[in-house]
């Protein structure tokens, strides 16, 4: 099991779905083929941008919308933690042009992204790429022999390899990486914290309470 400062899995999450603050329109193949990422527009816009937009309020949402948000709680998604459904409300609703042309420019903000989360967490809905792992891989239930942490990733991959016999000189490859060796927040990740709300700064410390826990991450955000 790998695991990753909850704090920093979302300022990774925020740069690859928010394009880190910039505007939408951003996010075209050439965007796409310099960050190496596949996915098509649509799939940005019903599962992440359309609902941050009525999250935050630039879009008020319909009342067909919120029924169907409502019916599609008591739906359960394995694997997807719920959030499928959330996006098929937005594409039922909201699946015309008319929304993506009026919002083409858009950006969000690191606060409307963490409010985003709060906000489809109190739906019952979550998604994998910020879902915690005390809910996703059930730790307390699975027995995992080994769990390593991102951030020194290369240390603890080599004790694990040599444990299974492999030889000194293999690596495992990792497409995600952050810099530092502690299990705190690195100095870049910080700044997206910087001025945020305490009051919600709490609130996202709530919601990964365990994981700071089980896996030793330290809560002050202001540790370096």
């Amino acid at each position: 099991m790998l695991v990753r400062h909850p704090l920093s899995r979302l300022t990774s999450a925020y740069r690859d779905k928010y394009l880190d603050g910039a505007p939408i329109s951003d996010y075209d193949k050439k965007w796409r083929k310099n960050e190496g990422f596949n996915a098509p527009r649509f799939y940005y816009w019903y599962n992440y941008w359309i609902p941050t937009l009525i999250s935050s309020g630039r879009l008020v949402p319909s009342e067909e919308f919120l029924k169907r948000v409502n019916d599609g709680r008591s739906i359960q998604r394995t694997g997807s933690v719920g959030i499928a459904n959330l996006r098929d409300a937005v594409m039922d609703v909201y699946g015309g042009k008319d929304i993506q042309k009026q919002f083409s420019n858009a950006t969000f903000t690191f606060r409307e992204f963490l409010e985003f989360i709060l906000w489809v967490d109190e739906l019952g809905m979550r998604d994998l790429h910020w879902g915690t792992y005390t809910e996703q891989c059930l730790p307390c239930q699975e027995d995992y022999e080994y769990i390593l942490h991102l951030e020194t990733v290369d240390a603890e991959s080599r004790v694990l390899l040599q444990d299974v016999g492999y030889p000194e000189d293999i690596r495992l490859a990792t497409k995600h990486r952050t810099k530092g060796l502690s299990h705190t927040l690195s100095t870049n990740d910080l700044e997206y914290y910087k001025n945020l709300p305490k009051s919600l700064v709490n609130r996202i410390l709530k919601f990964y309470e365990y994981d700071f826990d089980l896996f030793g991450y330290s809560k002050d955000i202001l540790t370096v």
